[in-house]
C-alpha cells in the first residue's frame, strides 16, 4: 500500500466516525471550520476513492483539539490494522520519546517536519522527553515536550541538556567551574545547583551522563 495513500485513509477513517452521521447543519458548521465546502466533505465521506488532501489535513487535529498522531491510531484502530505501525507523511519524521524515569525508548513517538529538524541537528539521535516539574521555569515547563538531539554531548555553557543523575533524567543548563560541572535550574528561588564532580567523575564514583543537548519544546498555550 503506497503510504502517502495509506495514512490518508486513516485520517478519513477518523472523520467518517466523527462528521458522516451528523445532522446537516452541524456539518455545514464544520465544513466551514475546515474551509471546504459541504459538498466536498459529503465527497470525502462518502466516496470509497476520495481521500482527504495534505491543506485539509492539517486542519484536522486544530478542530478536533487531538495530535496528529492520535488522529492517525484511532483511524488505524478504525481500518482494523495495529496502531503500532503508522504511514506518516513523508514530509514528517517520528522522533520516540524516552521515559524519563527509566531512560528506556517507549513504542510512542511524536511527529515534526522533516524539514524543520534537518535545520536542527541529527534526525537519527534526536529524541523526546516530557519535562516534569518546573525547575527549569520559565524556559521549560511542566507537561513541556522536549526535543534533544543526543549526538551534541559536549559541554556548552549556558546551554540546556538532558543529563541522567542516577536513576533520574533532568533538564539542566550546564555551567563550568575549576574541577566541576554545575547543572542549573532556571528557577533558582526554588532549585540549588548541583556540583558534579570531575574527579568523582572520571573514577566513576557517580552516576552521571549528559544525554543530549536540548534544541527545541513544544508547548500547549492552553
Amino acid at each position: 500500500m503506497n503510504s502517502e495513500k495509506g495514512y490518508q485513509r486513516f485520517i478519513k477513517a477518523f472523520m467518517i466516525e466523527h462528521l458522516a452521521d451528523l445532522k446537516r447543519p452541524v456539518r455545514l458548521e464544520y465544513a466551514k471550520k475546515l474551509g471546504i465546502s459541504d459538498r466536498y466533505l459529503d465527497m470525502i465521506l462518502r466516496d470509497p476513492e476520495k481521500v482527504p488532501g495534505k491543506n485539509l489535513i492539517t486542519k484536522i487535529p486544530e478542530l478536533f483539539d487531538l495530535s496528529l498522531e492520535e488522529i492517525l491510531i484511532r483511524g488505524r484502530q478504525l481500518s482494523g490494522e495495529s496502531p503500532e505501525l503508522l504511514c506518516y507523511p513523508s514530509e514528517f519524521a517520528l522522533i520516540p520519546y524516552l521515559e524519563q524515569q527509566s531512560v528506556q525508548e517507549l513504542t510512542t513517538h511524536v511527529a515534526f517536519r522533516r524539514d524543520w529538524l534537518h535545520q536542527k541537528g541529527n534526525l537519527d539521535t534526536m529524541r523526546s522527553i516530557i519535562a516534569t516539574g518546573n525547575s527549569m521555569a520559565p524556559s521549560i515547563h511542566d507537561g513541556d515536550v522536549v526535543l534533544i538531539d543526543q549526538s551534541q554531548r559536549k559541554v556548552e555553557v549556558g546551554k540546556i541538556f538532558a543529563v541522567k543523575l542516577d536513576d533520574d533524567v533532568l533538564l539542566k543548563r550546564l555551567e563550568r567551574e575549576p574541577g566541576y560541572i554545575i547543572l542549573c535550574s532556571d528557577n533558582q528561588d526554588n532549585h540549588r545547583p548541583i556540583s558534579i564532580s570531575l574527579e568523582a567523575l572520571n573514577e566513576e564514583l557517580i552516576n552521571f551522563e549528559i544525554m543530549g543537548k536540548c534544541i527545541s519544546t513544544c508547548r500547549d498555550l492552553s
